[in-house]
């Protein structure tokens, strides 16, 4: 069966990038090529084939930038789950929005179900219920993109810029920095999205759970703006230690057979309170 645009709007089981992943397969059945009424995935199966970049610009400009996994690509796609049209994103990330639409195409057809779990699932995956591993930078962003919108990636674009570095891993511990220009909120954001549950740090969770408690009884604006900025101080600095490997993750410690001890509070619960404090 030819994958059409129709059954991927529906399939919960196709990837975003269902069509670059046809036109593979496609390349190698040049008969059933013509038998497509899809013209880019006809022209992406030619391409994969013939490798000719000079009759497909587009599809290989495309291709060059999915597959280099870099800064690009990362806006490039978090704008497009921020629900951008393809001149802004073009004009945000220095391209055509030709170019746009057809990467948008090729490797995230995402627009006709923005408001659905299954882009949440497929361009987030499993850390949206726990915690974004330092190198799930990518992910980070379509994660803030879905639920942020625009100015957050503008955010999270401008704080990156701001260190000033090139050719280096996509790591999400670079915000961490002194030198990265990024709001306060948004840098405690990263920093509890990036710290696990584990024996070092689930008393940490706790108390900071406790402590948003208390913050929400402060009725004083100066007290509740200080005693904020000592919780963002305390997130950040405890998730510096932790990707500077100066933090234990074993899990928590319990003899065998015997019931926890921690406190009956839902870590992950305390976390998304903290980010909804980071917001």
């Amino acid at each position: 069966m030819l994958m059409t645009e129709e059954y991927a709007q529906t399939s919960p089981f196709v990837l975003p990038y269902w069509r670059w992943e046809a036109a593979q397969k496609l390349s190698r059945a040049p008969s059933l090529v013509r038998q497509s009424t899809d013209p880019l995935l006809r022209d992406a199966a030619i391409y994969v084939r013939t490798k000719d970049r000079k009759r497909f610009p587009l599809i290989h400009s495309a291709r060059e930038i999915f597959e280099s996994d870099e800064i690009q690509r990362t806006e490039l796609e978090a704008r497009i789950l921020a629900g951008q049209n393809n001149e802004t994103v073009g004009a945000k990330c220095e391209l055509c929005p030709q170019q746009v639409a057809v990467y948008h195409d090729l490797f995230l057809s995402v627009r006709g179900r923005l408001k659905t779990d299954w882009v949440l699932t497929r361009t987030v995956g499993p850390s949206r219920m726990s915690w974004f591993q330092n190198n799930e930078f990518r992910q980070f962003w379509a994660f803030m993109a879905l639920s942020g919108g625009p100015l957050v990636v503008d955010e999270l674009k401008r704080g990156f810029q701001s260190l000033k570095i090139s050719d280096v891993p996509l790591r999400l511990s670079l915000y961490l920095s002194d030198d990265c220009e990024i709001a306060k909120p948004l840098q405690a954001h990263i920093a509890v999205s990036t710290i696990p549950t584990c024996e070092s740090t689930w008393l940490w969770l706790f108390e900071s759970y406790a402590k948003l408690n208390e913050l929400g009884k402060i009725s004083d604006r100066a007290t509740f703006n200080e005693m904020q900025d000592q919780m963002y101080d305390e997130a950040i600095d405890l998730a510096r230690r932790v990707h500077a490997g100066q933090v234990s993750m074993n899990p928590v410690n319990r003899e065998a057979g015997t019931p926890c001890q921690i406190p009956k509070v839902d870590a992950r619960a305390m976390v998304d309170s903290l980010i909804g404090l980071a917001k």
